[in-house]
């Protein structure tokens, strides 16, 4: 088993095919850091709160104890965004993606990561 696994997405809303990769994340590591991105949006493309995102991840991870839901803010400077994903997240075991920038954005900071699709 991994010890930390971590993810960054959205989640506006969470749906189905959120929901598995979601319930997946704690059951592969010790800790799941499950990043809430866009935390600092709220538009039309980003039509819910922070807090209403973290009610809806709660409600899908029925409030284990194995995860951490962490706010990442939209920076419109993608290696300032590296370096602050870097800080809050700390060392990863996998990272879990199906984002080619993200993931080109975080190769070498991350020892491995995996495709979600």
């Amino acid at each position: 088993m991994l010890k930390k696994i971590g993810m960054i997405a959205r989640w506006k809303p969470v749906h189905v095919g959120h929901a598995a990769i979601l319930r997946a994340l704690p059951s592969h590591a010790e800790r799941a850091l499950i990043g809430m991105g866009s935390s600092n949006r709220y538009n039309l493309r980003n039509p819910f709160t922070l807090e209403e995102t973290k009610e809806m991840l709660n409600l899908v991870l029925d409030r284990s104890n194995s995860y951490d839901l962490i706010p990442v803010p939209d920076l419109d400077d993608g290696p300032r965004w590296r370096g602050m994903v870097k800080d809050i997240f700390g060392a990863l075991d996998l990272f879990v993606t199906d984002n080619p920038y993200v993931a080109n954005l975080l190769r070498g900071i991350i020892a491995s990561f995996a495709r979600w699709s």
